[in-house]
């Protein structure tokens, strides 16, 4: 089994249980049976390669001396790598890179930092091109119900298709075709019992595009937002992403929002929502309607839900019975 932590002998690693060609003229290699490659991160990708959230803060065990170089690997039923030369700006000296990879079938990808695996990726095929730093990660086409595979920690993606584009500043990570997203969210003491519990799941038709260096997630298209026991429906929908703790702070739905929460519920047209502290607040034109415990609908400039006690508060309300100032006890 491959060490990826241990010192290479060489930049990039190839083995197989069957066989391995390699074409000089070519400079390809071809590796066949539960085959690996092992490739070094350029220096300042480190933090990107295969990643939901970018650089993170360490966990693990104790890291390795600083500045040791960190790899990531493939692993396939068969791998065909590329390779180039050329002129390493520091020594002089020749060297060999790999421009171009390709995995197929049962494809397993995992990435270390400092000596730690810190993600995994998993699917049908796996595409890596190098120089432009773009990677495709589709599911397997053979069956229908396959999904790509993208995971951090106990935050993960899973789609038909996943790919990774990384440049200055964090680069993105896109699903052309929707797929669902889970990230936990930061720990906050529950002040009542149907406060939500787990993670938050959200699912859309596509695409989906995170934004690294903005730390934003795009969700587009039937947006499905699940924080037990709430659940946002929109047609458009962004997450923002706390750069410091890489969870998911607030999300903001757009276009036919509905909200719904054991006894209350509302309707309108922008949604914004405080993930830690479970509490937002829902707008409309011309106006949002909320309902409350008891089943009246009042409708007003600004409804405001809170999961913990499941509050709800209507702005200048108008309806039923707004005499009470919109609220429902």
């Amino acid at each position: 089994e491959l060490d990826p932590a241990a010192p290479p002998a060489e930049r990039h690693w190839i083995q197989a249980e069957e066989s391995i060609a390699y074409d000089r003229n070519a400079m390809t290699a071809t590796a066949r049976g539960r085959a690996f490659c092992r490739v070094y991160a350029a220096e300042g990708d480190e933090a990107q390669m295969f990643s939901l959230k970018g650089a993170e803060k360490p966990v693990g065990p104790a890291p390795r001396a600083p500045g040791a170089p960190t790899p990531w690997t493939l692993k396939a039923q068969e791998i065909v790598a590329r390779f180039s030369e050329s002129v390493d700006a520091k020594t002089g000296e020749k060297k060999m890179d790999i421009e171009h990879l390709t995995g197929t079938r049962d494809v397993h990808i995992f990435s270390f930092k400092d000596g730690r695996e810190n993600r995994e990726a998993r699917g049908g095929r796996f595409e890596h091109d190098a120089v432009r730093k773009i990677s495709i990660l589709p599911a397997a086409e053979s069956d229908p119900t396959a999904r790509a595979e993208v995971w951090q920690g106990k935050d993960w993606m899973k789609s038909k298709e996943i790919r990774f584009e990384d440049g200055e500043g964090g680069g993105q990570v896109t699903s052309p075709t929707g797929g669902i997203v889970q990230f936990e969210p930061k720990e906050q003491a529950a002040v009542d019992p149907r406060a939500p519990k787990g993670p938050v799941n959200i699912t859309c038709l596509g695409p989906i595009v995170f934004d690294r260096r903005a730390n934003r997630i795009s969700f587009s298209r039937d947006a499905v937002v699940n924080q037990k026991p709430a659940t946002l429906k929109c047609r458009e929908l962004e997450a923002f992403i706390d750069p410091a703790t890489k969870t998911i702070t607030r999300v903001e739905g757009r276009q036919e929002v509905r909200f719904a929460s054991e006894s209350m519920s509302g309707e309108g047209n922008f949604f914004e929502w405080d993930v830690p502290r479970r509490r937002g607040y829902l707008t409309g034109q011309p106006q949002a309607r909320g309902r409350g415990p008891d089943g009246r609908w009042i409708s007003g400039d600004r409804v405001d839900f809170e999961l913990d006690g499941q509050r709800v508060k209507v702005g200048n309300p108008v309806g039923e019975n707004p005499a009470d100032g919109g609220k429902w006890r």
